[in-house]
């Protein structure tokens, strides 16, 4: 790890991004240089209070209020203590996931009367797209889904001419159009919870506002793969307290993604059931000891037992069979997937969240699967003198939260200043056109961005 001190001018103010686990809320004050490094400023944790989040789901909207404002409470004084620095809360980026979230891929085509492609040519599709992913359920007048991302991957012009970049249709003449996109989506419910979340309390009477939410699958694959991972092939497997998700990638765009609603908090209360202690001694013990290689070593603990409140003695080969057993149920129809769906050469799996800290893990799954596994790295992301603590696999998601956020502001900011540019133009041009000047600045113009991800009060994209 280069430890040369980073001294590049940052590009943009600090921003704030938010973690909302079922377990904790984290939140991260961060930077970026000029060069597109992240300097991470800051990061607090506030545990939730049990049953506040069940599996992604907000269960007690003031409780988890609360652990957010308190969480971006101590951030804001730890820079403020540590650099002398202000950052702004009120605004802040957001990743979230839950058990229900999925991923799919749909098309749509086009006979075009018009064969030139502009900007607008692909939006009839993209809602047609949106449309179906969110139907209707029978009987009811809420949709079947909500869409929380959607991007076009590739576009086929008059049956024979593919574009991945979509940007590179534009201006482009054709009879005939062909989108893929792929979506991700979730429980309506979930849009409502967290838009009522954000709605309703306020940390020193100024409003926090969701600048932008991200998906989990947004978050993570921005973090830990490259551009030739995705074409390659890679799985990510982010392992939580309360559930588990597998996001696969194969040939350039997500194929899968699957919420399992197990993790690491149901190895955690096996130990405490059956060897009859408290969930605490037996978070301990599974992360002190429980070890899933085939060489783990066999070692006699003494602990206290909750039921007769005196000592008893536990051996490691015991809570590491029923370590063992649970992770194979976590795991087993994952694995199922992989097997038929990650079959691709150089597939490789990541692991991701506190979860995967657990000793052997990484070689379970490579027996399992007979894949290289990894633990995520999101150190390319980071300036050279980053502290060793900020590459904590578990920090993935934020770090991926905050580069599309970055992203998401740089592209705004150009496509703000290049409006406001033909605007200028425009005016200068018909400048003795008198109404018909006014009634062209009203209209504005419309960017790809918008037309790809539009902004809609009942949707989080």
């Amino acid at each position: 790890m280069n430890t040369t001190p980073d001294i590049t001018p940052a590009n943009h103010t600090p921003i704030v991004v938010l973690d909302i686990g079922s377990s904790s809320v984290r939140a991260m004050a961060v930077e970026q240089n000029q060069d597109g490094k992240l300097r991470i400023l800051g990061i607090e944790r506030v545990n939730n209070k049990p049953k506040t989040m069940c599996y992604g789901a907000v269960t007690n909207r003031s409780e988890v209020g609360f652990a957010i404002s308190t969480c971006l409470k101590q951030l804001q004084q730890q820079v403020k203590t540590n650099l002398q620095r202000d950052i702004d809360i009120s605004n802040v980026f957001i990743s979230c996931g839950s058990r229900h979230s999925q991923a799919l891929t749909l098309t749509a085509q086009r006979k075009l009367t018009n064969p030139l492609i502009s900007e607008t040519t692909l939006e009839p599709m993209l809602n047609e797209c949106r449309q179906n992913a969110s139907q209707q359920k029978k009987g009811s007048q809420e949709p079947q889904a909500v869409v929380y991302d959607i991007r076009c991957y590739n576009v086929i012009l008059d049956k024979e001419q593919s574009y991945d970049n979509v940007q590179d249709i534009i201006g482009k003449r054709a009879n005939h159009i062909a989108a893929s996109f792929y979506l991700v989506i979730d429980k309506p419910d979930k849009d409502h919870q967290l838009q009522e979340l954000f709605n309703t309390f306020s940390y020193t009477n100024t409003k926090i506002r969701p600048a932008k939410f991200f998906s989990k699958l947004e978050a993570l694959s921005t973090a830990l793969l490259t551009e030739e991972d995705k074409r390659n092939g890679c799985v990510i497997i982010d392992c939580g307290a309360q559930t588990t998700t597998m996001i696969i990638f194969r040939d350039g765009h997500p194929t899968r993604l699957m919420v399992t609603r197990l993790g690491g908090d149901n190895i955690t209360r096996d130990i405490a059931v059956s060897c009859n202690i408290t969930e605490n001694i037996a978070e301990k013990l599974k992360r002190d000891f429980v070890n899933l290689t085939e060489q783990a070593k066999n070692v006699k603990l003494k602990v206290i037992n909750c039921n007769t409140n005196q000592p008893q003695y536990i051996y490691t080969s015991t809570i590491n069979n029923i370590a063992a057993m649970r992770v194979d149920e976590i795991f087993e129809e994952m694995l199922k997937i992989i097997d038929t769906e990650a079959d691709f050469p150089q597939a490789r799996i990541l692991l991701s969240g506190n979860a995967s800290q657990l000793e052997g893990l990484d070689s379970y799954l490579q027996r399992k699967t007979n894949l290289t596994v990894d633990f995520a790295n999101h150190d390319t992301w980071l300036v050279n003198d980053t502290p060793p603590k900020y590459f904590d696999p578990a920090l993935s998601m934020l770090v991926g939260t905050a580069a599309c956020a970055f992203e998401f502001i740089e592209y705004e900011s150009k496509q703000k200043s290049t409006t406001t540019t033909d605007k200028d133009k425009k005016t200068s041009k018909n400048n003795k056109a008198g109404l018909l000047d006014k009634i062209q600045n009203m209209w504005g113009q419309r960017s790809l961005f918008d037309v790809l991800f539009p902004e809609d009060k009942d949707e989080l994209n």
